[in-house]
């Protein structure tokens, strides 16, 4: 997992870990320098930071019911065929793989609004 650090010259860190794992907290990031494994990276779209392996995880996650729980899993970053196409058959196996990390036993093709908490 790339290492990434806050500006320490900013009076509140903008970004910290937030739990075990590869998580990363942010709030309000608008100065400073982004450090990825002791390198200075710059960020400047969504798109930059995929590149990077950054992702914003929503505190607030709000699920479409009407989508696969694969399709929420995925939604605005779902895996494309080589002619940028959605790729469902690696967008499912991925999802499940996820699933099952999590001891999960439900099928990523299950609409959301089938699901009901434990």
């Amino acid at each position: 997992m790339p290492d990434l650090a806050p500006d320490q010259r900013d009076s509140q860190p903008s970004a910290g870990r937030a739990g075990p794992g590869p998580r990363l907290e942010m709030r309000g990031c608008s100065k400073g320098q982004i450090l990825i494994d002791g390198r200075e990276v710059s960020i400047h779209s969504p798109r930059d930071a995929q590149k990077l392996g950054v992702a914003m995880i929503h505190a607030e996650l709000h699920l479409v019911p009407e989508l696969s729980i694969a399709d929420n899993i995925f939604l605005g970053r779902e895996p494309k065929t080589s002619r940028g196409t959605v790729d469902r058959a690696r967008l499912r196996h991925e999802a499940a793989e996820l699933l099952a990390q999590l001891d999960l036993e439900v099928p990523p093709t299950r609409l959301v609004r089938l699901c009901r908490p434990r």
